[in-house]
C-alpha cells in the first residue's frame, strides 16, 4: 500500500494527479513496493518512467535536479526491462526502476560534467561497476543529476547551477 504524502498545497495537487492515474506512484510508493509490483505485473516500467518524464516536463526548469535528462534513451530501457520481465527474465531488483546517476559518475555516451561548467575528457564517461551492474539489471536511467564540484562538499551547493529548490521543501516532485 503507497505511503501517504506529506501535505502541502503543491505537493497535494501532484499527488492526488498521480494517484488518480496510477496507485503505485514513484511519489509515494517504496522502492521495495515497485518491485514487488513490477514483477507481478501491478505496475509496468515504462509507466513509472512515464511519470517521472511528465515530472521532469512540468517541474525540470523549477527544480534544476538534472544536468542532463536521457528521455528517449531511459524510455527505451524501460520497454527493454518490460519486454525482459514478459518473458519471465528477472535480471535483479533495479529491472525497470527509474534511477538517477549523480554527474560523478560515467554513463556511456554521455558527458561527465562531475559539478564543474566544461565535461571532463571522453575516458570519464566510461562506466564503473555501480553503473554497469544498475545497467546489467535493466534499471531506467532518466538522466544524470547536478553535484557540487568533483563532488566536495556536504551542503550541495554549486556556484555554477542555480538551485531553485531547497531539499523537502517540494517531497513529491524532487
Amino acid at each position: 500500500m503507497p505511503l501517504a504524502a506529506p501535505a502541502s498545497s503543491y505537493g497535494e495537487e501532484i499527488c492526488s494527479t498521480i494517484l488518480a492515474m496510477n496507485p503505485l506512484s514513484l511519489a509515494t510508493t517504496p522502492a521495495v513496493e515497485l518491485v514487488k509490483a513490477l514483477r507481478e505485473g501491478g505496475v509496468r516500467a515504462v509507466d513509472l518512467f512515464d511519470e517521472a518524464e511528465e515530472r521532469h516536463r512540468r517541474f525540470g526548469d523549477a527544480l534544476n535536479a538534472y544536468k542532463l535528462w536521457l528521455g528517449p534513451a531511459a524510455g527505451a530501457q524501460a520497454q527493454a526491462a518490460d519486454a525482459a520481465f514478459k518473458v519471465g527474465a528477472d535480471l535483479g531488483p533495479a529491472q525497470g526502476l527509474p534511477i538517477s546517476i549523480k554527474d560523478v559518475f560515467g554513463v556511456r555516451g554521455t558527458p561527465t560534467f562531475c559539478g564543474t561548467p566544461r565535461p571532463l575528457p571522453p575516458k570519464y564517461e566510461a562506466e564503473g561497476p555501480i553503473v554497469t551492474g544498475l545497467r546489467s539489471q535493466l534499471a531506467v536511467f532518466p538522466g544524470k543529476s547536478h553535484t557540487v564540484p568533483f563532488a566536495f562538499g556536504v551542503i550541495g551547493v554549486n556556484k555554477h547551477w542555480v538551485h531553485r529548490a531547497i531539499p523537502g521543501t517540494l517531497p513529491l516532485i524532487a
